[in-house]
């Protein structure tokens, strides 16, 4: 069987106690269990079988897409990793030379190396003092607002009372035609609202019903 390496890594691959490399460009025949061994190794890194038949230039441009789309990601996964060491204050994690060289060759910038910092008791301290500070912040626009709020009831509180000017004709004008046999009938259904006149104004009505009614005593007392 045949296999190419039409990517620019050198593949060393073991096999069966065998030991070889199968340089960039190179075009080799192996057996069937060793190509095929190579093959599932080596095959995510842009190894690929090759047949006399193919198109050299077809074959190159897709073992160079995957050659790409595996080294891509172990660019991505180191970045990751240390993106997430970042995060919880580990120590960088420096890429290996090759790395180094594929992240240069595809144009993919790594992470690059932090200060590891520490917590001390003063940063935590300061960290306290700061939300204790905020806290108080807010404590006092609340008092302000409070105080504000008593004063505009106090304000209130201290000012006249506008008088309730009440019509008086009007509210006599609403029983005062009454005959003596709807007269009681109202007397009677407007109980509430006769209550809440005024003094002079119930007199009126009192007197009315005393005329018609002298044997009835006023049912609002």
């Amino acid at each position: 069987m045949l296999i190419c390496n039409f990517t620019p890594d050198e593949i060393e691959w073991v096999h069966a106690g065998i030991h070889g490399f199968l340089k960039p460009g190179a075009i080799e025949e192996f057996p069937d269990g060793r190509a095929n061994h190579i093959l599932n190794q080596n095959g995510r890194r842009g190894i690929l079988r090759y047949n006399l038949k193919d198109d050299d230039e077809a074959k190159r441009k897709e073992a160079m897409a995957i050659y790409r789309k595996f080294w891509m990601l172990q660019i991505t996964v180191h970045n990751q990793n240390n993106e997430a060491r970042k995060n919880e204050n580990k120590p960088y994690t420096y890429p290996t030379d090759q790395l180094e060289e594929k992240a240069k060759e595809l144009g993919v910038p790594l992470i690059s190396p932090w200060k590891q910092t520490e917590v001390s008791e003063s940063a935590q301290v300061s960290e306290l003092k700061a939300k204790h500070k905020e806290l108080e912040t807010k404590v006092n626009a609340l008092k302000e607002g409070q105080d504000k709020m008593l004063e505009l009831l106090s304000q209130i509180a201290s000012k006249p009372a506008v008088p309730h000017v009440v019509d008086t004709a009007e509210l006599i004008k609403k029983f005062n035609t009454l005959d003596k046999h709807k007269y009681k009938i109202w007397v009677l259904e407007h109980g509430e609202e006769i209550l809440g006149w005024p003094d002079q104004v119930q007199d009126k009505a009192r007197e009315k019903w005393d005329s018609f009614y002298p044997d009835m005593e006023w049912p609002h007392s």
